[in-house]
């Protein structure tokens, strides 16, 4: 071998050595930075709320008085008691709580034993109007900016719609549920009872 091979070998192995210790260390630090990410989504979670808390009483919902959605006056919520109770927050402008609704007016029509109630987290107007439009098996409640009131005390520290809550006929709260249901996730949160 030449002197001159002997030269560009050893400078194709240095290259390569180069190339390939660069591609080691990239690797390296792409594996160390995906290491601090996951530590920072990590101690995110740790510090942030999580979307439901877990409360045990619905005091705070059978001292509300609401007015019906159809007009027809107001219900004292402490009447409520004594029967299972299913509570589902709402808002005309919610997606997913328009898209769910279908689902729990079957889910009244066939568990009677059930008291299913509606209460808007919105204004008397919309709601009255999309009632009209769509309308629904179960009594609807209109609580406008109560409503953040009573889904927070309720456990539902992030104020997102649509929520459902199950309460037994003492008034314990035996389910929680965030988003969209369908019956048959709302007949086995019924079920925990």
């Amino acid at each position: 071998m030449t002197r001159a091979a002997r030269r560009r070998l050893a400078l194709v192995a240095g290259v390569l050595l180069l190339v390939g210790g660069g591609l080691l260390w990239r690797e390296q630090l792409q594996r160390q930075q995906a290491r601090a990410a996951l530590a920072r989504i990590a101690a995110l979670r740790e510090r942030s709320a999580p979307p439901i808390r877990q409360v045990d009483h619905a005091d705070a919902l059978f001292a509300a008085t609401l007015p019906r959605a159809d007009g027809g006056g107001e219900l004292a919520l402490r009447t409520l008691r004594g029967r299972l109770l299913v509570v589902n927050f709402w808002a005309s402008w919610c997606p997913p709580c328009i898209a769910e609704m279908p689902g729990l007016s079957q889910f009244a029509r066939q568990h009677p034993e059930v008291r299913l109630i509606g209460i808007a987290v919105d204004e008397a107007k919309p709601v009255s109007d999309f009632l009209q439009r769509s309308p629904v098996s179960y009594p609807v409640l209109v609580a406008g900016d109560r409503g953040i009131d009573l889904i927070d005390a309720l456990g539902d520290v992030q104020h997102d719609l649509p929520y459902t809550v199950v309460i037994r006929a003492d008034g314990h709260v035996v389910a929680q549920h965030l988003g969209r249901i369908d019956p048959a996730a709302l007949q086995r949160l019924v079920e925990r009872r």
